[in-house]
């Protein structure tokens, strides 16, 4: 689990480093180009408001991919939710989650983005509810 103090990108690099990777592997098994896997790994993915970028579900695949984690643990870093889901749930709900997204613009996308967010929150909420 990432920490309270850690940001995605410390996580990101943190974990690389305890498995003894290079970030130019990394970024090969990840399939992207290694100025973005160290834009993410530096936390220098910005929106266009200059807030860190949220990643999308497929960018956290590749990166779960590439340092060998599950899904949830990189999911958790990078403040999607906070609490321990099953792996195997969380996987199933990111990869349907982007391939509802994949066909929309960039507007649609963000607008997608904030409903799964609220979603997650209510969710959360649900939860807590129950386990009481």
């Amino acid at each position: 689990m990432a920490g309270p103090t850690l940001t995605f990108g410390q996580w990101i690099r943190k974990t690389r480093s305890n498995k003894k990777m290079s970030a130019a592997e990394c970024a090969e098994r990840a399939n992207m180009k290694p100025p973005v896997w160290s834009n993410w790994e530096n936390d220098r993915s910005r929106r266009k408001d200059g807030k860190p970028a949220i990643p999308e579900p497929e960018t956290m695949e590749r990166i779960a991919y590439a340092l060998d984690e599950p899904l949830t643990k990189v999911m958790e870093a990078a403040r999607y939710f906070t609490t321990s889901v099953p792996d195997e749930f969380s996987i199933e709900l990111a990869k349907e989650l982007s391939l509802m997204a994949s066909d929309l613009d960039e507007n649609k996308k963000k607008v997608f983005r904030e409903a799964v967010k609220q979603s997650a929150r209510q969710a959360k909420q649900l939860l807590t509810l129950t386990a009481a």
